[in-house]
């Protein structure tokens, strides 16, 4: 199976990007937030409008940094890009007695491997949103052909809202040259609504292949964590970059109506776990551990 991890990205630059130097002034790497818009697609999470989304470019390439630094506030650029994500501790300080802390969790950016400056100038950011929605349909897409690595699980937020949330592991199809050789693969979280999250939180096991055709969502969220020094809990904000499929092509080793079908006719209680969750009728929602949320799950949705 062929490899894909394709994002597409038509925006403009929120801020100048940071550009970080070494003890000698060289540049290191290159850092940008750049606003996208996905259109009003049915993706099952009940919006009915576009939506601004804002993923972190991070590139230690030279020709492309040198390309970055040029930007400046309100750009309007081309990217082609990969997802990729580390595993890193995220700092934070405590609310009560302002020790600081860190915490285990997977930061998800997108590593670009071509950048355009566009022509087009805009004179305020009220012209940026309306002329990157004119270019919604090719502002924020993304395909992804990846291997079921943690989860399903199912949650239902909201009243009415269905969501699945699951861990794909991605082969690299570019090597990232300021990344180790071992690292072969990414991490990023899917999280399906509505038909999309029933259907996946129904078919998908560890080891299934798929493949999301989509967009990419990034959110605020709040975690609660325990202070190290006062042992007192407090919310931390964090940032989220998930993959949301518009559709989810199952290519191999999941579960088909066959197997569905049969799984049901044997009446175990195990095997109805495995498809519908702890109840048979599958109205009741997956339970997300500690291991969950610092894989990138979450209860929030936005």
């Amino acid at each position: 199976m062929a490899r894909e991890n394709t994002i597409r990205l038509y925006g403009y630059v929120k801020h100048p990007p940071l550009i970080g130097r070494d003890a000698n002034g060289k540049k290191t790497y290159v850092m940008a937030s750049v606003v996208v818009i996905r259109g009003p697609r049915k993706v099952g999470d009940h919006k009915k409008y576009a939506k601004k989304d804002c993923p972190i470019l991070l590139t230690s390439d030279e020709d492309l940094m040198d390309q970055m630094e040029q930007w400046k506030e309100h750009s309007i650029v081309d990217i082609k890009g990969v997802v990729s994500t580390r595993n890193i501790n995220k700092g934070h300080r405590c609310k009560h007695c302002g020790s600081p802390n860190f915490t285990p969790g997977v930061f998800t950016y997108i590593t670009p491997i071509f950048v355009r400056l566009d022509d087009h100038k805009c004179e305020s950011l009220d012209e940026c949103i309306e002329y990157i929605q004119q270019n919604r349909e090719i502002s924020n897409e993304a395909k992804i052909t990846g291997t079921v690595c943690i989860g399903p699980k199912k949650t239902r937020p909201k009243e009415g809202l269905v969501v699945t949330q699951y861990t794909i592991a991605v082969n690299r199809k570019y090597r990232v040259r300021t990344d180790s050789a071992e690292i072969e693969s990414d991490y990023p979280v899917v999280k399906s609504y509505g038909k999309n999250a029933l259907e996946d939180r129904k078919r998908l096991h560890v080891g299934s292949l798929i493949q999301v055709d989509g967009c990419i969502q990034t959110r605020r969220v709040e975690r609660e964590v325990t202070c190290k020094n006062c042992g007192k809990k407090y919310m931390r904000e964090d940032t989220a970059l998930e993959l949301v499929p518009f559709d989810v092509e199952y290519l191999r080793d999941y579960y088909s109506d066959e197997i569905i079908e049969e799984m049901k006719a044997t009446k175990t209680e195990d095997a109805m776990a495995k498809i519908f969750g702890p109840a048979e009728t599958g109205t009741e929602e997956d339970t997300l551990t500690e291991e969950d949320y610092e894989a990138g799950f979450d209860d929030d949705v936005d």
